[in-house]
């Protein structure tokens, strides 16, 4: 549903005249009919304050969900659903952002980050990638960069050898199409066939992927892929993809939604 009709509809369902609306959130009523017969929109920063009056979620507002229509969603199919309906929503900001005209040639490369003003954050590219994480901006939360296992972690997750055995893994566990833990193993031999890494530097890799319970082993020399890790794996290399590539970043930070330039 487009904006307009959204609008139309959740007001006429609360009961509110055009006047009662606008008076909600701060315009004439004039504004009002305007914004409900497509002639202009409502300035971005009372979007929330516009949504919370009218009763519903910025996703409803944006036409993401419906919950007078609810759908079922496979398992399969929800991660490219949720994709698509948090790339929907930046879109929707971005239409609105009084920048979105001059720029509208970069939306096949874009990146977005949002930022709330108390906790959470959540970003999109128009590749196939979103994260969220609610725990940004929580008490105490740079203390992450200060803890050292987390920190040792990610140093031995980027060694050559290390990425070349989770390529495999990944490529291994993709071509069976099988994500259950503990089916199917591989051997150290194997892997070296496939890489050309050496013995020692499979064994290496294999040792720490064991210690960080991404893989487990069963003693005899057969390793199982934790295939639940890969997304957090995937998250975490995909980010420092994104973050060190030469495209623009725009960031959506505060409340009152300002676009801004991050290069």
């Amino acid at each position: 549903m487009d904006i307009a009709g959204t609008i139309s509809k959740y007001r006429k369902a609360k009961n509110l005249t055009q006047e009662a609306l606008g008076e909600l959130v701060g315009v004439t009523n004039q504004a009002v009919s305007k914004w409900e017969n497509g002639t202009s929109s409502p300035d971005i920063s009372i979007i929330p304050a516009l949504a919370e009056a009218l009763g519903i979620s910025l996703e409803q507002f944006f036409g993401v969900r419906d919950d007078s229509q609810p759908e079922r969603v496979s398992a399969d199919d929800l991660p490219e659903e949720a994709f698509k309906r948090l790339y929907h929503t930046f879109s929707e900001l971005w239409k609105l952002s009084p920048l979105a005209e001059a720029k509208k040639t970069w939306l096949k490369a874009w990146r977005l980050s949002c930022v709330s003003n108390t906790h959470g954050c959540m970003t999109a590219a128009a590749g196939p990638f979103a994260f969220i994480d609610l725990s940004f901006k929580t008490p105490n939360g740079g203390e992450i960069f200060e803890n050292d296992y987390t920190a040792r972690a990610v140093s031995k997750l980027f060694q050559k050898s290390v990425r070349r055995v989770l390529e495999y893994e990944y490529n291994f566990t993709v071509a069976r199409n099988d994500y259950t833990s503990g089916d199917i193993g591989h051997t150290a031999a194997e892997i070296c066939e496939t890489t050309g890494l050496s013995g020692d530097e499979v064994l290496d890799a294999l040792d720490t992927l064991v210690a960080l319970e991404i893989n487990s082993s069963d003693g005899g020399g057969v390793y199982y892929i934790e295939f639940g890790h890969f997304p957090d794996l995937f998250a975490l290399f995909q980010s420092a993809k994104l973050a060190t590539g030469s495209h623009y970043w725009h960031r959506l930070r505060d409340t009152a939604i300002v676009l801004d330039e991050v290069f």
